[in-house]
């Protein structure tokens, strides 16, 4: 009887590890959704378990300050930077975050990333850059 215990808790165990280790591999992931939605609180709890994830890529390349940045939220934005995500990260596009900030009309966004250090003349695989972007889009105040 001891022993079917012990058997027990060990695949108890080895059960909570493979549960975390899914968890941790899901919170790259789970960044971006925050970021992209505004939650400031579950992006400063994904922040808080390392570096690592802050500047991890979909499939598309999007990063959690792509997608904040396309999204206007500013507070993910600035807990991003706060937390030195990579501001010349692009996506498979070439796309910054702040190009893409550019192109979704978020003027705010645009501020603080440029106030942040931006590069405005990194430019996507097509050459065009956040400049080139905003002047044909007609957004002459960014």
């Amino acid at each position: 009887m001891k022993k079917e215990k012990k058997e027990r808790k060990t695949d108890r165990s080895f059960y909570f590890v493979l549960v975390f280790f899914f968890k941790m591999k899901k919170k790259p992931e789970a960044l971006r959704e925050a970021s992209s939605s505004g939650d400031l609180k579950s992006v400063k709890k994904y922040i808080s378990c390392g570096s690592d994830v802050i500047d991890d890529q979909s499939t598309s390349g999007a990063t959690a300050l792509i997608l904040a940045s396309a999204n206007g939220h500013l507070d993910v934005i600035s807990a991003l930077i706060s937390a030195k995500a990579d501001l010349r990260r692009a996506d498979k596009t070439g796309a910054t975050a702040l190009f893409v900030a550019v192109d979704h009309g978020n003027r705010a966004a645009v501020d603080l990333l440029l106030s942040a250090g931006a590069d405005a003349t990194v430019s996507t695989n097509d050459g065009v850059t956040p400049l080139i972007a905003a002047a044909v889009l007609g957004r002459t105040d960014m």
